[in-house]
């Protein structure tokens, strides 16, 4: 009969090995176990103490939770590897392409993916390395990850990869064949996120409708006070979705920008400012809670839409690049060529400083380390015009997907220009409403017990929390299914300022 330290740590040992995790599964196994054994006695001391059932039966399940948070943690570990990996595979096989048409095999595509910024298969190949320590052999090694790999496509890559290495060595046929099948397999997982973004849209503009219509209700029927500044909670629900689905959004595809400290330092002061302003001002002041997005999303917008636009334009460098290869011109020649052309300054930066620095460091998305890494990496293999066009295929996949998902964002970002208008018009008819039961109340010859009018000055405050926090939530999301960043451009931040403003405006101003 096994303890359950001894069965944690198998259980550990297993979920090690397959992510290929150097974890001391002998300490967490006792650690948990110490921890389980020391809460099972905690229902036993509270019904002695309280004498309350409903306690007892609520800390009958404090001892499950270490080993669930065990598992969950463990799980999670290997599901991270298999999912990065499965990302990254694609785009190794266009990288082993490359190597194979300069006359290279897999290993010398293992050793260079790190530089173009496939650091899961870069993870794999060290652990492949530290297997070949025992086995000698580095197809055995290869044979003997796959094995364990929580990956099936990685299994079958590299199993499948090896077996056609060891008998006929055609290996560059079968790169070729399976390399269509890992793009054309990309290509559908990335189309996915639009039915993604679809169930997020019909999730997030559900949620603005219920809180517009429980505002109402609670605004007209006067219900307690207290109960109004329970809706800012409630509004939090939507960043928690901003999360989730930035989460569901892999890394390759995502746009970031790098922020330096001066813009820190100036969001810090804008916070200050805004802060003073409402101490100052009271609910009036509260427009300056705008400040610091507005602010933010000035300074990011230059540096979104550059990224985003030399994202756009990598297909054409890659054709212009293989269209001089083609025809004769080495790499470094073509590369140097198309500096001259009408690309973005980004892109033009990026691909200079990548020519003439070898270990040029590339603060940006993915996609374009990817893409400079690798074009830096063929300048000094050769000159394979075949792979190059298989590039030109990725990217204008990756193209495809970002304008894809920015036509099909265009409910969301109607959403969010529209809703600094409906809050103002919700607030405005529910003060209309509340401005005549209360002449009805005023006027009648009996008093109606229980119905109470509350005043506007004292909903005002929750009203605007509210407003403000569903309008920069939607500005961030809709940033996010657009543009594929949480760095939301001005065009998506506008309505937050224009919200507060209409809704101060039509809760302050009295009705004719």
């Amino acid at each position: 009969m096994k303890t359950l330290r001894q069965l944690l740590r198998e259980y550990l040992n297993n979920k090690a090995v397959a992510g290929g995790y150097s974890w001391d599964t002998n300490a967490i196994s006792k650690y948990v176990e110490g921890i389980t054994y020391a809460l099972l006695v905690m229902p036993a001391v509270a019904y002695v103490l309280t004498k309350s059932l409903l306690l007892t039966a609520i800390l009958a399940v404090a001892p499950a939770l270490p080993i669930s948070l065990t598992i969950i943690w463990a799980e999670y570990s290997v599901d991270t590897v298999r999912s990065n990996v499965e990302w990254e595979l694609p785009f190794f096989t266009v990288l082993l392409d490359v190597v194979h048409d300069v006359g290279g095999n897999i290993t010398h595509a293992f050793e260079i993916s790190g530089k173009v910024g496939l650091r899961w298969i870069s993870r794999e190949w060290s652990i492949i390395n530290r297997y070949a320590l025992t086995t000698n052999s580095i197809t055995k090694a290869m044979q003997l990850r796959a094995r364990v790999h929580p990956s099936l496509e990685f299994q079958r890559f590299i199993n499948g990869y090896v077996s056609v290495w060891s008998y006929s060595g055609d290996v560059v046929n079968y790169v070729s064949n399976v390399e269509g099948t890992y793009l054309s397999m990309l290509s559908s997982r990335l189309s996915a996120l639009s039915r993604q973004i679809i169930d997020a849209v019909l999730a997030v503009t559900s949620s603005i409708v219920i809180m517009v219509l429980f505002m109402i209700i609670v605004t007209v029927l006067g219900v307690s006070g207290a109960l109004m500044y329970i809706l800012p909670s409630i509004a939090l629900v939507i960043p928690a979705l901003i999360l989730r689905v930035y989460a569901s959004i892999p890394y390759i595809i995502r746009i970031s920008i790098k922020h330096d400290r001066w813009m820190t330092v100036v969001l810090g002061v804008s916070v200050i400012i805004s802060v003073l302003l409402m101490l100052y001002y009271g609910v009036y002041g509260m427009i300056a809670l705008a400040l610091p997005p507005v602010l933010f999303s000035v300074l990011v917008t230059r540096g979104v839409d550059e990224m985003k636009n030399s994202i756009l334009s990598l297909p054409d460098l890659m054709r212009d690049v293989s269209e001089m290869v083609k025809a004769g011109v080495s790499m470094g020649a073509a590369l140097e060529r198309v500096l001259g052309n009408q690309y973005p300054s980004l892109l033009i930066n990026y691909l200079r400083k990548a020519t003439q620095f070898n270990d040029y460091n590339i603060d940006g998305s993915w996609v374009m380390k990817y893409a400079i890494g690798i074009l830096r990496e063929i300048s000094s293999l050769g000159s394979p015009s075949k792979a190059l066009d298989k590039l030109v295929r990725v990217f204008l996949d990756v193209k495809a997907l970002l304008m894809g998902i920015n036509y099909n964002a265009r409910s969301l970002q109607i959403l969010n220009y529209s809703l600094p208008f409906i809050f103002a018009g919700i607030s405005y008819v529910s003060r209309f409403v509340v401005s005549m039961l209360s002449s009805v109340i005023e006027n009648a010859q009996y008093s109606l017990v229980g119905l109470v009018i509350p005043s506007m000055n004292t909903v005002l405050a929750p009203l605007m929390i509210t407003a403000y926090i569903i309008s920069l939530s939607l500005a961030i999301l809709s940033s996010l299914l657009s543009d594929l960043t949480l760095n939301p451009s001005v065009k998506f931040m506008v309505p937050v300022p224009l919200t507060l403003v209409l809704m101060l405006m039509v809760t302050t101003n009295p009705i004719p």
